[in-house]
């Protein structure tokens, strides 16, 4: 089994183009060398948002707090 990567933007984009002109998930899935499910939650979270980029996580929300706290000590 090959090891697990991310889209980067471009190619989230262009993984939902091709999903709306036509091409099946397996094909897109396959262009990209990712699995199934990757495609099928980037089309379920586009279709339901509207967006390509998945929601922030508490980690960066905890990171820019520390970056906050620490930057006001200095």
């Amino acid at each position: 089994m090959p090891p697990r990567r991310k889209l980067n933007k471009f190619e989230k984009g262009r993984a939902v183009a091709w999903f709306q002109d036509g091409v099946p998930k397996r094909e897109v899935a396959r262009r990209l060398h990712v699995s199934v499910s990757v495609i099928v939650r980037l089309i379920q979270r586009f279709t339901a948002t509207g967006r390509i980029q998945e929601r922030r996580t508490l980690g960066d929300q905890r990171r820019q707090l520390y970056v906050k706290i620490v930057s006001l000590n200095d």
